[in-house]
């Protein structure tokens, strides 16, 4: 009793310090919170929650469901949060319910007492290191997540577990598009034909209730959409989901799929996770396809796979569904991890994070204590300005020596619990990015936040200055600008036609800061602090001379 209670316990609170820090004190960061946040302020000033639009235009890349959750959020919590901080408190919503569904997912298939074995080889994965930001892909985290809890119960109980299949199949839907459902689609297809477990009415019946719940999620945004502009609709439909799987979209959208990017990118991204399930999958040898779990996690994580290296469009961000099915499959593995691989993996633990985290200790310490570079910071003047004092906030100071703490006590509990391992591993993961994101968050804050350049921009604008005209603006920064500086740009990619007295280009800081044309004279210019790439310059057109 003693023992659930303290898992239980545990898994609470592994999940709240790997969430909590950073979800709240920043400004939106470029690239995915910039034009994320930029939706969401849309939605936040008109009420439309049809069309997806940033700064004045419609953005059919994802569909709307993080983006109206955060609005939401930001709206309830705008008393005592600004509204991108409200906003993302939709991530840490999302977060936790993949959590909890992967929790039960694992009692489902393992039955009670083997949660933590399945949730720490998923908090320990290097690919999660990015969800704590405003983006969709935590909600197609959670989507997932209710989607194999539904397909490991659809076995025992067909109401309940359709019902759930089809919300999760919805939800990922209209967080991210069509990969996930695809991928859902193929494992629904090859569950029956790989086991018997599956091969029921039961089942059958719960693809009937899966359909059914399925229904308003398919109907109600995408009907709405194309009431709304049917050639939007093929935008999104078309374009961002086909187009980008096939690559015929123009102008190409996504990352491109660079040859050898996912054996590259799996063993890293995967980790701990993938090794632990290929250990799960060497252990259970021949007998290995005559188990639920293996034939449920092997299905979906190779549909998914199959679908990612097929696609025209290519980033880490896309495998993140993946690290779910991996951690179930990792489950009996992390169990029968040999004693002194064990043994190895927890003093490794401790040596690494413990010489992380006292290195993020030395760093804010020096930054409180000196202004001058020194090797020992210097080499992230690539990243943040050098020349920065960092302050002293309590609370985020009284978080990170909480974390510190925490992590000190590990060893306490993994000699009750015997987790061989995975919990140093997730526990160094939960300290080391949490101590970055309390101790060094106003830091990296000035450097990724745009709003002392934009704000210096607005002040610099002439009183009625009119329409502006923008020159290379990108998604990220024509969002920031919108909210920071209340200023919508006409783009001139889009509107060649249109005459403004004053013209924004966005350009590289190494160019000559060549002006939209003749007889223009140079009102700003500026970058976010240590940025030494980009450059914004705002110029203004020169009277015509008076005729004498």
């Amino acid at each position: 009793m003693m023992r659930g209670f303290l898992r239980l316990l545990l898994a609470a609170l592994l999940v709240a310090t790997y969430i909590v820090p950073g979800l709240v004190g920043h400004d939106p960061w470029k690239q995915d919170e910039t034009y994320s946040f930029g939706i969401i302020h849309h939605i936040l000033e008109s009420g439309d929650w049809v069309v997806p639009t940033v700064a004045g235009e419609p953005f059919m890349e994802k569909p709307p469901l993080y983006y109206l959750t955060a609005a939401a959020l930001a709206t309830q919590n705008s008393g005592w949060l600004p509204l991108h901080d409200g906003a993302r408190l939709a991530t840490g919503l999302y977060f936790s319910i993949a959590c909890l569904f992967l929790v039960l997912a694992s009692r489902s298939l393992f039955g009670p007492g083997k949660e933590l074995r399945t949730l720490l080889p998923f908090l320990g994965c290097l690919g999660l290191l990015e969800v704590r930001f405003l983006f969709t892909d935590v909600a197609l985290l959670a989507a997932t997540s209710i989607g194999l809890y539904a397909l490991a119960l659809s076995v025992e109980r067909d109401r309940r577990a359709g019902l759930l299949l089809g919300t999760g199949v919805g939800m990922a839907l209209l967080s991210k598009g069509l990969l996930v459902p695809a991928a859902f689609s193929l494992t629904v297809l090859a569950l029956p034909l790989a086991s018997p477990a599956w091969r029921t009415r039961r089942y059958l019946r719960c693809l009937a209730f899966a359909a059914v719940a399925l229904l308003p999620w398919l109907l109600v945004w995408p009907t709405a959409l194309y009431l709304r502009s049917p050639t939007l609709f093929h935008e999104w439909f078309w374009m961002n989901n086909v187009g980008r799987f096939l690559g015929f979209s123009v102008p190409v959208l996504g990352a491109d799929h660079e040859p050898g990017f996912w054996p590259r990118t799996i063993p890293w991204h995967t980790f701990p996770a993938g090794p632990l399930a290929l250990w799960s999958l060497w252990l259970y040898g021949r007998s290995a396809l005559r188990r639920p779990v293996v034939i449920l996690t092997i299905s979906f994580t190779m549909a998914l796979f199959a679908l990612l290296f097929a696609a025209a469009s290519a980033r880490a961000l896309y495998a993140l569904p993946a690290l779910l099915s991996l951690s179930l499959l990792a489950t009996e593995g992390l169990e029968a991890l040999p004693q002194k691989l064990a043994r190895a993996w927890n003093l490794g633990n401790r040596w690494l994070f413990g010489a992380l985290g006292l290195w993020v200790w030395g760093v804010w310490a020096y930054m409180m204590l000196s202004t001058a570079p020194h090797p020992f910071v210097r080499f992230l003047g690539r990243y943040v300005p050098l020349d920065y004092e960092l302050p002293f906030v309590g609370w985020q100071v009284e978080l990170a020596a909480t974390l510190t703490l925490l992590w000190v006590a590990t060893p306490l509990v993994d000699r009750e619990l015997r987790l061989r391992g995975a919990l140093g591993w997730a526990a160094g993961m939960v300290l080391v990015s949490g101590l970055a994101f309390t101790l060094l968050l106003p830091w990296v804050d000035t450097a990724k936040s745009y709003r002392e350049m934009f704000g210096g921009l607005a002040r610099s604008l002439p009183a009625g200055h009119g329409c502006v005209l923008s020159y290379g603006l990108g998604e990220s920064e024509k969002a920031m600008l919108a909210y920071v500086a209340d200023l919508v740009t006409l783009r001139h990619e889009l509107h060649p036609e249109a005459r403004c007295d004053i013209a924004l280009v966005q350009g590289k800081a190494a160019d000559p800061g060549i002006p939209p044309g003749t007889g223009w004279v140079l009102l700003w210019e500026g970058a976010r602090r240590g940025d030494t790439v980009e450059r914004h310059r705002l110029w203004r057109r020169q009277a015509p001379a008076t005729p004498g």
